[in-house]
């Protein structure tokens, strides 16, 4: 393998470069796809490029999808895609952020279930706001139900407590100075 070349080399990036940059595009195509169609019209895009993404989210067979995702890859090199670009990857970071929330949920579910009261009180420590008895009733029943063997009904439950509780902590205050 060579050692990468220095930003100032004078030659061209190699053809395996190129392909790895192209392919780099992929998943940005991906997201551009998920975009909601009336976000994407009001970016002002060129009228080839509106309408490539307009076909590309119609397209369903393999083949043609193939075809046309590598149309869509080209078309986003261009300098006038910069904008459709940016907010694909901003798109992608929301992404990750909410699977990260997503995680930390389920940990504390865990923590919870596992440990019990001493979790509830650091739980509860974090978010004073949060009903004590109906979240210690949530976790008694999630955990009678993993001793018993049973579906995770009231582990859901516990989870989506906890992520409205979240929720509720993340929110703005309201103007209250009507």
């Amino acid at each position: 393998m060579t050692p990468p070349r220095p930003p100032d080399d004078p030659r061209p990036p190699s053809r395996s470069q190129r392909k790895r940059d192209v392919l780099a595009l992929d998943p940005v195509v991906e997201r551009v796809l998920r975009l909601d169609p009336a976000v994407v019209d009001r970016l002002g895009l060129p009228e080839p490029l509106r309408l490539a993404v307009a076909e590309g989210r119609r397209i369903t067979a393999f083949g043609a999808r193939r075809r046309h995702l590598r149309y869509l890859r080209r078309l986003l090199q261009e300098p006038e895609a910069e904008p459709l670009r940016q907010l694909a990857a901003q798109d992608g970071q929301a992404a990750r952020r909410e699977a990260a929330r997503f995680h930390w949920l389920e940990e504390w579910r865990e923590r919870l279930v596992e440990a019990g009261d001493p979790s509830l009180d650091e739980f509860l420590a974090a978010h004073p706001d949060a009903d004590r008895q109906e979240l210690r009733r949530l976790v008694l029943a999630a955990q009678r139900e993993r001793r018993e063997g049973k579906p995770a009904g009231a582990g859901r439950a516990l989870f989506r407590r906890l992520r409205a509780i979240a929720e509720a902590d993340l929110e703005p205050p309201g103007d209250t100075s009507t």
